[in-house]
């Protein structure tokens, strides 16, 4: 029996799908796995699926996007479209009746958007359903909330909250170099901020989540 069908079968029925996004550091995948993790240990009935790794990010020919950087992976909204799509079949058909879609990248929100709300037509009259979860966009306003209280500039709230959620994932500063932040980055980043960042973000989706799933 496969992990996926055991657990459905003790009444494990949600599937938490994270698309994250692919840079040499790998920020966003390894707040995915952390995110995805503490959704389904929270809510006890789900799943966490392994993050997609890659995303929309850029072209690589044009070099536009963060496909100006070296180390950034790229791939189309068309793979991401059909990687989503196919992750999804993989847990209905072994009996998950709820899978929901999640992002931790801008570029995948409207790509995964697309393809739940496609599946969840095609499979609700099957029995099972296909949720897209707005886990970015409102962990990213929480987190300007948290920021604009302490006086940060709009344009600086990114890199504030890149650093902070960095630091929250390693205590021995393993994921950043306090020493080569800009100063006013230094000044308010802390892994203290990166938790709540992470923690309203784990808040929103199982909140979320029990809205939608009775």
């Amino acid at each position: 029996m496969s992990a996926s069908r055991a657990h459905a079968g003790r009444g494990c029925v949600v599937v938490a799908v994270l698309a994250s996004g692919a840079t040499a550091l790998g920020k966003h995948n390894l707040l995915s796995a952390l995110i995805a993790r503490r959704i389904a240990e929270t809510l006890g009935n789900a799943l966490a699926y392994p993050p997609n790794p890659y995303a929309p990010a850029g072209d690589p020919i044009e070099k536009t996007g963060h496909m100006r950087f070296a180390g950034t992976i790229s791939v189309s909204h068309e793979t991401l479209a059909a990687v989503s799509r196919d992750v999804a079949v993989s847990a209905l058909a072994v009996g998950f009746t709820h899978v929901v879609m999640m992002g931790d990248h801008g570029e995948t929100q409207g790509v995964i958007r697309e393809v739940a709300a496609a599946m969840d037509a095609e499979w609700r009259p099957k029995g099972g359903r296909v949720f897209f979860i707005p886990v970015y966009e409102e962990g990213e306003d929480r987190m300007r909330a948290i920021l604009t209280a302490l006086d940060v500039p709009t344009n600086r709230t990114t890199p504030i909250d890149d650093a902070s959620e960095m630091m929250a994932l390693g205590s021995d500063n393993r994921w950043v170099r306090p020493d080569q932040l800009a100063d006013d980055i230094a000044a308010v980043a802390s892994a203290d901020l990166g938790n709540q960042f992470i923690d309203g973000k784990v808040e929103v989706a199982v909140r979320r989540i029990r809205e939608l799933v009775q």
